[in-house]
């Protein structure tokens, strides 16, 4: 087979400081609370059915399941976005690979491409404007004012218009959106860990580990970080496939690669992953764009943890939980002087069935929601078990 090849390399995980900006882009919180409801089946079940703790992932390597807490956006200057503004978070495609057997004459399908994504950390603590609330397709919404402003750590972008492997058998039924032409789907190749997306359980739509996630190093305000993210094309059995030149995304790939456009967009309309299979589309810095086929014009998204999620556990012995089940509590306990608070309870992180637990010493904490206590509003049932961390 005879490829044509164009090629850009630069290189990864390249970190670069801009200088501190004067105004801020938005990184919300996405763990309950402050998102909504309460129930909402959109994270992995026996293990956070109800994405109390954030975002969840599984690492491709070890495929341990692991959890972000708050969601970067890059909203325009005017709505609570950075001076850098739709620029915050950036994909530009290179190295468009076409085919050039099945057609003997151009214009030829695109078989692969690569996208070069720069993530910039615009988080400080001026804010111009106020950003919109969020909404996905899981039902859930996020409507709030805390921004965080800090160092972005364990930052991972989700590709929303790419697949992991083959798609869900109900592809192209709510919630899951499918490509233009039912086939021909992006699929990543390079990716370090894949992003959960379900529907609530009562329209019996099942949750899986569908959406591909690329690891960036930590980020201080104003740094930026490039890694570079490859795509082929497949169809729905996972066989080698194409983009014809008649798809809707291949002008737009085109386009990118030819001219450099930005085809990464992440405003705080979108709540976590809210629709998925998305599209590639142009960020020319609108607003919140938005079109017929799609809630949120969203194609990415970017999460990480904060300073308070970086924090070591400490070392806990035979702590019981017993609440009156009517009733509230706030818990804390103290050990050398040093007033220790119980920071988070979730269920079924441990395969015994006992109220007792003893904390590994550096584990890192579970951290919702992000102060030093925490308040039992939904009494722990089944059982549940803590996490506590040095204030």
């Amino acid at each position: 087979m005879k490829l044509r090849h164009f090629s850009i390399l630069f290189p990864l995980y390249s970190i670069i400081i801009i200088g501190l900006e004067l105004s801020a882009a938005p990184s919300l919180p996405v763990t309950k609370v402050p998102v909504t409801p309460a129930q909402s089946f959109t994270g992995p079940t026996n293990m956070d059915t109800h994405a109390i703790m954030g975002q969840w992932f599984q690492s491709v390597t070890t495929s341990n399941l692991e959890y972000r807490t708050h969601e970067f956006y890059d909203n325009t200057p005017t709505n609570g976005g950075g001076t850098r503004g739709h620029l915050a978070i950036v994909g530009r495609v290179t190295n468009r690979v076409y085919d050039t057997v099945s057609s003997p004459s151009p214009p030829y399908p695109i078989l692969s491409f690569d996208v070069m994504a720069v993530i910039c950390n615009d988080t400080t603590s001026s804010v111009s404007g106020s950003w919109a609330s969020g909404t996905n397709s899981h039902n859930e919404a996020l409507s709030t004012t805390a921004s965080y402003s800090n160092k972005m750590s364990a930052i991972i972008l989700t590709a929303d218009f790419a697949l992991v492997g083959i798609p869900p058998s109900s592809i192209g039924s709510l919630p899951y959106h499918n490509t233009p032409n039912g086939e021909g789907y992006i699929t990543a190749t390079n990716h370090d860990f894949a992003a959960w997306y379900c529907w609530n359980a009562e329209l019996n739509k099942d949750g899986a580990f569908y959406v591909p996630g690329w690891s960036f190093p930590s980020l201080l305000p104003g740094e930026s970080a490039t890694n570079i993210l490859k795509f082929v094309i497949k169809d729905f059995f996972g066989a080698d496939s194409s983009l014809p030149p008649t798809d809707p995304r291949y002008g737009i790939i085109n386009e990118s690669n030819d001219l450099g456009t930005d085809i990464f967009i992440n405003r705080s309309t979108s709540l976590k992953i809210s629709q998925w299979v998305n599209d590639p589309l142009p960020d020319i810095g609108v607003d919140y764009p938005t079109n017929s086929t799609l809630e949120d014009a969203s194609n990415v998204s970017v999460f990480h943890n904060t300073v308070e999620d970086e924090e070591q556990c400490i070392a806990i012995k035979n702590l019981l939980w017993s609440p009156n089940l009517a009733t509230n509590y706030l818990h804390s306990i103290g050990s050398s002087g040093i007033a220790f608070q119980v920071l988070q309870i979730s269920t079924n992180l441990s395969p015994t069935n006992t109220n007792w637990i003893n904390a590994a010493t550096n584990e890192k904490a579970w951290p919702i929601p992000q102060v030093n206590h925490w308040t039992n509003i939904h009494p722990p049932v089944p059982t549940q078990f803590f996490r506590v961390i040095q204030p």
